[in-house]
């Protein structure tokens, strides 16, 4: 996926263990892309419980991830 300077991306986690119900296990956050750089993006928290934040995401990140603890992470694009 390739992002550029304005898109609009979504972070949507779901963990469907019962110890993750009510955790940041499941959650959605929205992010705009303000930088682009070479080998990774800035991002900027516009919806969500971390809003107004910001944080780094690498140029080289899996769209759909699962970690250890069953968390599956997908990345999709809105704009």
């Amino acid at each position: 996926m390739e992002l550029v300077k304005g898109s609009i991306v979504k972070q949507v986690k779901r963990n469907d263990n019962p110890l993750f119900a009510s955790t940041t296990a499941n959650s959605e956050l929205t992010y705009k892309v303000t930088r682009v750089n070479a080998k990774s993006y800035t991002l900027e928290c516009i919806d969500g419980y971390m809003k107004g934040t910001g944080c780094k995401l690498l140029k080289s990140f899996l769209e759909e991830h699962t970690d250890v603890y069953g968390t599956v992470t997908k990345w999709e694009v809105i704009q």
